[in-house]
């Protein structure tokens, strides 16, 4: 076994250890890996490759996945993902969270990967979901600038 996923097997949650195990039973392989104990934090990064590519990555502790429509294509967000199968429209997440707070383990946050994933993975090859992916990611892209201007991200780039 790759040894940056033992790693993530020995550190990750209950829904990202499920999310890991399901990924092997549908048959993607890890393709790239890097990072694991001996870097800072702990950081590291898996792709998982079968009929899309699937990327896991901690970083400080915090968990994040994304998702190709094709190997080594843009990387899309499981929640822009989410809200565009049940036909919602994406919100970034309201200013105002205090820098105190505990940030989430897991982002998306209160989102199980290991329930949504598979459905979202799904949804993907059905006639025109890969289109409708890309569109709800490009309004998501300017919400999030939009977002970040309005919060003082006066030098953000835009795409």
């Amino acid at each position: 076994m790759d040894p940056v996923r033992e790693y993530f097997d020995a550190v990750a949650n209950d829904d990202v250890r499920d999310t890991l195990r399901w990924l092997d039973e549908a048959g993607y392989r890890v393709t790239s890996s890097q990072g694991g104990p001996a870097e800072p934090f702990g950081d590291a990064h898996l792709v998982f490759t079968g009929r899309r590519e699937v990327e896991i990555i901690r970083d400080r502790g915090q968990w994040m996945i994304s998702i190709s429509l094709a190997p080594g294509g843009e990387r899309l967000f499981l929640d822009v993902l989410m809200a565009a199968r049940h036909g919602d429209a994406w919100a970034p997440s309201p200013h105002g969270q205090p820098l105190s707070s505990p940030l989430p383990d897991q982002l998306p946050a209160d989102v199980s990967w290991s329930a949504s994933l598979p459905d979202v993975l799904g949804w993907l090859d059905e006639p025109g979901a890969a289109e409708e992916a890309a569109a709800a990611t490009m309004k998501a892209r300017d919400l999030t600038w939009q977002w970040s201007r309005d919060a003082g991200g006066a030098g953000t780039v835009r795409d």
